[in-house]
């Protein structure tokens, strides 16, 4: 009878445990962060060759950039911002606006030329 019983519990154990494996084969669990989050990538360039610029973003201050530099912005996101550069010196601005339509794009905006 206890023959009976473990070769019984032996198999019940096989069997359970091939269902369990072959229900989660295949599903991989993967985190894509710019996805699941909803944001893209953003680049500024500051297209000129003699003046520093300050960057903004919807209004917000970003960072001054050297001329002929760039500023990487990592989440922007989706929908319609406005960029903005000012000379430092406050003689000339560059306004444009964009569209961020789908995630994990890379988007470079140059301003300034």
């Amino acid at each position: 009878m206890k023959t009976i019983k473990a070769i019984f519990f032996g198999i019940t154990t096989v069997i359970l445990t091939s269902c369990a494996t072959a229900e989660n084969a295949g599903e991989t669990e993967y985190y894509d962060p710019c996805n699941d989050e909803k944001f893209s990538f953003l680049t500024i360039l500051n297209a000129t060759n003699d003046a520093s610029m300050d960057f903004y973003i919807d209004g917000r201050y970003l960072a001054t950039v050297a001329p002929a530099g760039e500023y990487f912005l990592e989440q922007i996101s989706l929908g319609y911002h406005e960029v903005e550069a000012r000379e430092s010196n406050g003689f000339r601005a560059w306004i444009q606006d964009i569209e961020v339509p789908n995630p994990c794009e890379d988007i470079i905006v140059e301003l300034g030329g």
